[in-house]
C-alpha cells in the first residue's frame, strides 16, 4: 500500500494569506470609492453648470451685438423682448417689440429670473431687470456700438440644478457694450467676462 504524503506549507505562507480578501476589506474599499465618486460628481455637476451659464451669458451679449448691428444698418430703432416663460429672448425688428424676429432660446439648464441676485456688480444696482418682458429698445448711433440713451437693465441668468451659479448681461447708460458678468457663489461675487 501506498502512502500518501501531506502537503507542507510554504514558508511565510500563512493559512489567512493563501484565502484572498475579508469581506469587510473589500466593503471598506468599497465606502471608500462610492465617497471619492460623490465628491467628484458634486464639484463636476457645478463646473458644467458655471461654464453652462457663462455660455448663455456670452450668448446673449452676442445676440445683443448682433441686434445693435441691426439697428445701425437699418438706422432705425430696434427692440428685444422676453417671453415670459424665461427661457428665451426675442428680436423684434421695430421699436414696440410687435414684429416677430429671430429668437434665442437658453440652453434648457438655464432660466432667466425676474428676482435681482443677492448682489449686484456696481454697474447694474440702480438699473432694471429686464427678466419680466420688458421690451427693450436700442436706437443707432453715429459712434459704434449701442446708443448711451437707449434703455438701461440687465438679464439675470440662473443655472437651474446649481442654486450657485449666476449670469448677467446688461446694458448701462454710459457704456457703449453690453456688460457680462459670471457669479461662482450664488450672486455676491461677480467676476466680468
Amino acid at each position: 500500500m501506498q502512502r500518501l504524503e501531506t502537503i507542507r506549507p510554504v514558508k511565510g505562507l500563512t493559512r489567512r494569506s493563501l484565502k484572498g480578501f475579508t469581506l469587510l476589506e473589500v466593503l471598506v474599499v468599497i465606502a471608500i470609492i462610492g465617497i471619492l465618486a460623490t465628491i467628484g460628481v458634486g464639484g463636476m455637476q457645478t463646473l458644467i453648470a458655471n461654464s453652462t451659464v457663462k455660455g448663455q451669458v456670452l450668448s446673449v451679449s452676442a445676440f445683443f451685438d448682433q441686434a445693435s448691428a441691426h439697428a445701425r444698418a437699418q438706422n432705425t430703432l430696434i427692440g428685444f423682448s422676453m417671453n415670459v416663460v424665461g427661457d428665451a429672448i426675442v428680436f423684434h425688428p421695430d421699436s414696440t417689440c410687435a414684429a416677430a424676429g429671430d429668437t434665442l432660446k437658453l440652453d434648457s439648464r438655464t432660466t432667466i429670473v425676474s428676482a435681482a441676485p443677492a448682489g449686484l456688480p456696481t454697474q447694474f444696482t440702480s438699473i432694471t431687470n429686464w427678466g419680466t418682458g420688458t421690451c427693450i429698445r436700442f436706437k443707432p448711433m453715429q459712434r459704434i456700438g449701442m446708443n448711451p440713451l437707449a434703455d438701461s437693465g440687465y438679464i439675470h441668468i440662473k443655472s437651474i440644478s446649481v442654486d450657485a451659479a449666476h449670469g448677467l448681461v446688461g446694458k448701462v447708460s454710459n457704456e457703449n457694450r453690453a456688460l457680462t458678468f459670471v457669479s461662482k457663489d450664488g450672486g455676491t461675487g461677480w467676476e466680468s467676462q
